[in-house]
């Protein structure tokens, strides 16, 4: 034996005897195994590599999706219990009109429901809207709308018929 210590235990001496004979071997045991270990890595390192090289290209114009919150003013051109359709942009040739799902968790300001939004009213709408991008193109993916905003109500049918009628009599 070549080391001797010492460790006192609830008042039982206790002796502990390590030899350096037997702590040389797990050593030797020790560099054994990480050398092993290394190996190993080494042989794992050459299996994980990937059979297909792939070209940086295919990378370039990987699709990344953005989202963005967004709010649009317009007048309904469209509307049902769950789905509302706003023209926002007119020129002379053409005119801009924007759909949108309404579900459940829309809120409203002005208005109590769909039921209160009519063809011809102006509205001010707030959705989150997910894009697609790439280098060369951008798609929508959705469009969820958080809030319609009724700004100014549509005549009721009955005055403006009324109105018509008025203006084709003064001619």
């Amino acid at each position: 034996m070549t080391g001797v210590k010492i460790f006192k235990n609830a008042g039982i001496g206790m002796v502990l005897v390590l030899s350096f004979s037997v702590l040389g071997w797990t050593q030797q045991n020790d560099t054994k195994k990480e050398e092993a270990v290394v190996q190993a890595k080494k042989e794992m390192a050459v299996v994980s590599k990937p059979s297909v090289t792939l070209q940086k290209s295919n990378f370039v114009d990987e699709p990344r999706e953005e989202v963005s919150d967004k709010t649009l003013e317009g007048e309904v051109s469209g509307v049902s219990p769950t789905f509302l359709a706003i023209v926002y942009g007119q020129d002379d040739k053409t005119s801009y009109e924007i759909p949108f799902k309404v579900n459940k968790n829309v809120r409203f300001e002005r208005a109590k429901s769909m039921d209160d939004v009519k063809v011809g009213d102006s509205v001010q709408v707030a959705y989150e809207e997910r894009l697609l991008k790439s280098e060369k193109e951008t798609q929508v993916k959705a469009r969820t709308l958080t809030l319609i905003r009724l700004l100014v109500s549509a005549k009721p049918e009955a005055e403006q018929s009324k109105n018509t009628l008025e203006s084709r009599e003064k001619e």
